[in-house]
């Protein structure tokens, strides 16, 4: 497996002093199974902006090696722009451990190294298989979206598209609304009555939201795309109908489907789908109490529920939003923060479901939730991601093997 690797020392400190000892560490990595060019030691910025341009693509990630103190400037200069993920190797002699951690602290924002040092005789094998699953997450993560409605307008310090191609490589591609509203007009009675049939429900109201849901499955699949961004509002005021029937049996059939077109959202919907390998329900939170969180929001995949009823969108009036009853079990709720920087998690469990609450959307379950107001105090918007289970062990390997930072509530 490919990599880049840097090494980093200060001109403070001899050559004699490090240079055993990364030729050890090098040797180490090789042996490990790791390939790569011909070692840049950084001893100064000028050196780091030359090593930068010498970074080579096309690798599995990045490894630097801080020899001594000092250095942690140069090294966050050098490594900003490096190919994720990236591990940073201190050695326990020279003051290199705390010029490790002040460039971990640099970079986490960005890149949150994983930081390792050298030490027994595995720590090599140890930096080779987690590149080895970090690569395998990334290229399972890969995937591209539509997005039907156009970009939503970005808050203050939030990733857009873009961020999330650089970040976890998924490519969201903009559809016009005019041709979902063409395709809308070649799906057939007979198609639309097929799918109403198998839902239980054929009165007219869900026959242009099903009208919705089969047009979005033909792009997709025309284009070969993974899934559908809908931005609800633009929708809502084009097509006169709603996207959440078409969310939730998108989401049933293993494509991803996400509401609002959220930047966030969508990052964690695709953990759910494609590393999880579970249903998920994105929720708003909106209300609670010192022990329990109320979730709603219109567009459970329908196979999460015991049973499901169709009614008006909450805030339109139109047709047609979902009320799925869900299973009263222990959840698991995460989302990522606004830069798509760090994985928030906190485990609870369903008290509740189908409360009939008229002032909030249509499917809504009361979940208990230890640390209520701290919770709230720390999530990282309005938005939850709800799977069944606890996945908080799976979700902390994942978001390390993803160079994102974890806050935890158990």
């Amino acid at each position: 497996m490919k990599v880049n690797v840097l090494a980093f020392a200060s001109p403070l400190h001899p050559e004699r002093e490090w240079r055993r000892r990364l030729e050890e560490a090098l040797s180490s990595l090789r042996e490990a199974g790791l390939k790569f060019e011909d070692v840049r030691v950084v001893t100064s910025r000028g050196v780091a902006a030359q090593a930068t341009s010498a970074i080579v693509s096309g690798v599995k990630g990045t490894i630097g090696i801080i020899l001594t103190g000092g250095t942690s400037k140069i090294a966050a200069m050098a490594l900003k722009d490096c190919v994720k993920p990236l591990v940073l190797v201190a050695l326990h002699e020279h003051n290199a451990l705390p010029s490790a951690l002040e460039t971990t602290a640099m970079l986490r924002r960005e890149l949150c190294p994983r930081l390792t040092f050298i030490e027994g005789e595995s720590w090599a094998q140890g930096i080779a298989e987690y590149l080895r699953r970090a690569s395998e997450r990334r290229q399972q993560l890969k995937s591209k979206l539509a997005l039907f409605g156009g970009a939503p307008t970005l808050g203050l310090n939030e990733a857009g598209f873009d961020d999330l191609n650089s970040k976890l490589g998924v490519k969201v591609v903009e559809e016009e609304l005019k041709e979902m509203a063409a395709e809308m007009k070649r799906v057939r009675n007979e198609q639309v009555l097929k799918v109403a049939t198998k839902l239980g429900c054929v009165e007219e109201r869900v026959k242009e939201p099903i009208r919705l849901y089969l047009a979005s499955k033909r792009i997709l699949d025309r284009e070969g795309y993974d899934g559908a961004l809908y931005n609800c509002f633009s929708l809502l005021h084009e097509l006169r109908t709603t996207p959440c029937l078409a969310n939730s049996l998108l989401n049933d059939e293993g494509y991803v489907a996400v509401c609002e077109a959220e930047v966030q959202s969508t990052a964690a919907s695709l953990i759910a789908t494609k590393l999880l390998k579970a249903k998920f329900f994105i929720s708003n939170i909106s209300a609670v109490s010192s022990s329990e969180i109320i979730l709603a929001h219109c567009t459970a995949p329908i196979s999460m529920g015991r049973s499901v009823e169709f009614k008006d969108h909450f805030e339109s009036g139109l047709p047609v939003s979902l009320d799925v009853e869900l299973s009263k079990e222990p959840v698991t709720l995460f989302n990522l923060n606004k830069d798509l920087a760090e994985l928030f998690v906190v485990k609870g469990a369903i008290v509740e479901s189908r409360l009939n609450l008229e002032r909030m959307c249509r499917t809504q379950v009361k979940v208990k939730v230890e640390g209520v107001s701290e919770v709230l105090r720390n999530v990282p918007g309005g938005h939850l991601v709800l799977v069944y289970g606890d996945r908080v062990e799976e979700l902390t390997r994942i978001a390390e093997e993803l160079n994102l930072s974890v806050r935890l509530y158990k």
